[in-house]
């Protein structure tokens, strides 16, 4: 990893319409949605959402928990237009990433 979360709070969960928020197009409709604020222990340089964007892509992750959506290969899909399921908002940007 390029640098270390913390966080005082664990990840929250509403259950929203994904319209306009930026994941695939694969999604519609209401689903639920994580949301995990967390900073970093020390700034790095170079740390955006584009790098953030090609770290993430393809990293497995666990299915078939408490998800709405079907997940793709089992996987965070950063790059894909269609099955884009994690987006990534930066403190100096309040609208998520549009790849």
């Amino acid at each position: 990893m390029r640098f270390n979360p913390y966080s005082d709070t664990g990840p929250t969960v509403k259950e929203q319409d994904v319209k306009g928020l930026g994941f695939g197009s694969d999604y519609t409709g209401k689903h639920n949605v994580w949301t995990y604020e967390f900073n970093l222990e020390t700034v790095v340089a170079g740390i955006n959402e584009e790098t953030l964007i090609n770290d993430f892509d393809l990293i497995p992750l666990i299915s078939d928990l408490t998800e709405t959506i079907e997940i793709n290969k089992n996987a965070f899909r950063t790059k894909d237009s269609k099955a884009k399921n994690i987006l990534f908002i930066l403190p100096d940007n309040d609208q998520p990433d549009q790849v």
